[in-house]
């Protein structure tokens, strides 16, 4: 697989992920999706690096990272996912797409406050842009002054519990590779699901049931092109090219979500929306550019933990 084909199975699978995903809410619960979404993930990470290499990095973890590696795990596999399925069901794909990037506010805030980093400019102009845009989108041109609806607010919820996670990563987990903690978490995940299963598991299974043949098309989108083929692609695409070129074509899949959204959920999109994301856009273009963290590396690092309902 070619780098650049990789990072175009990428930016298709993150672009259609919010739509297939805001369907499936309608009838599915947050728990099915986060389950499906780990399981696809582990099974990328296991074609990619083999699960004999995965299990011995894990057996070689160092018992001192056990705690945050929970902490990780709580925030970026249970809370932030759960917020982000459950927001989706009482707001738009849209939406989401665009509130989801109050998380780079939200971990600039964390960077400064906890790990006493300092902030660039360029990162001050960033954050700037994507609070103002989610600001005008919240604003909604309407004369009632600021107005945010439940779902918005559970995905800016979400972003806090991600950003939170990054940090500690940050803080904690910097020496682990990142995909030996995606796995962690991926294969923690689906234990936790095993073992609730006496109490949850009627749920699924009744979800199942009832599932509706018209969403097929949706879960194989969802399941195949969301969850399967952007996890590889973004695998393969950082493996194999720069992280700049990887990181600039981000502002794309933020416009490629947006008009595949209002086209295959038929959601509207007023004046305050277009303008709020061209706004949001400036912003994901500066990052793009000067990327999140100090290095190059520490961005590879972390643009390899995050997937379609992390930040991107």
């Amino acid at each position: 697989m070619t780098g650049y084909f990789a990072l175009g199975l990428m930016v298709i699978g993150n672009a259609t992920f919010g739509a297939f995903s805001k369907e499936l809410s309608a009838s599915t619960s947050p728990l099915t999706l986060i389950v499906l979404s780990e399981c696809m993930i582990a099974l990328v990470l296991i074609l990619s690096c083999g699960l004999i290499p995965l299990l011995e990095h894990f057996w070689a973890l160092k018992k001192k990272t056990m705690g945050p590696m929970l902490l990780t795990i709580l925030t970026t596999g249970i809370i932030g996912p759960a917020l982000w399925f459950q927001g989706l069901h009482y707001t738009t794909a849209v939406n989401a797409e665009l509130f989801s990037k109050t998380e780079i506010v939200f971990l600039f805030l964390l960077s400064n406050i906890i790990l006493h980093e300092g902030i660039r400019k360029e990162h001050i102009y960033a954050a700037t842009c994507i609070a103002v845009g989610t600001s005008v989108i919240a604003f909604q041109g309407s004369t009632n002054g600021f107005s945010i609806n439940f779902g918005d607010f559970l995905i800016i919820l979400s972003r806090i519990a991600y950003a939170a996670g990054v940090v500690i990563i940050k803080k904690s987990l910097h020496t682990v590779p990142a995909e030996m903690i995606v796995f962690a978490r991926s294969v923690s995940i689906m234990i936790i699901f095993m073992l609730a299963y006496p109490f949850v598991g009627s749920l699924v299974m009744d979800q199942l049931q009832a599932f509706s043949p018209s969403l097929i098309p949706a879960l194989i989108g969802f399941v195949f092109l969301g969850r399967f083929l952007s996890v590889l692609g973004k695998y393969e695409a950082v493996e194999r090219l720069p992280m700049k070129a990887v990181s600039q074509l981000l502002p794309v899949v933020t416009v490629l979500s947006i008009l595949f959204s209002s086209w295959y959920l038929n959601e509207e999109m007023n004046m305050a929306h277009w303008i709020g994301s061209a706004i949001i856009i400036m912003g994901t273009v500066i990052l793009g550019h000067v990327g999140t963290h100090k290095t190059r590396e520490h961005d590879k690092h972390h643009f390899k933990l995050h997937h379609r309902h992390h930040h991107l």
